[in-house]
């Protein structure tokens, strides 16, 4: 065992490499992919004992903006606002923290 050359486990030298293009991996999506995704889903939620002066009602909620962060300014802003506007909501919310 004390004599053993290091090449008997050419595997190993393969994990830190692994390590770091994950870590790599991982950067890429938290901090370029996912913050510029945009997505967004349409629901047709039916309720008993809804009004039907409520019939047709539309609100649209905008969440986990990040604008302001290093990757995200007012022009990400107004390209939401551009997808979400044509809908014309009833009511719209934000459900921003700060």
């Amino acid at each position: 065992m004390l004599g053993r050359n290091r090449k008997s486990r050419p595997g190993l030298r393969r994990v830190p490499l692994a390590l770091v293009a994950s870590g790599m991996a991982l950067a890429l999506w938290a901090f370029v992919l996912e913050p510029a995704s945009l997505r967004e889903s349409e629901y047709e939620i039916v309720l008993a004992g809804w009004p039907s002066a409520c019939d047709g009602l539309r609100i649209a909620v905008l969440a986990d903006l990040h604008v302001g962060s290093p990757f995200n300014g007012l022009d990400k802003l107004e390209r939401i606002v551009r997808v979400a506007g044509p809908r014309i909501p009833t009511s719209s919310c934000s459900s921003a923290t700060t």
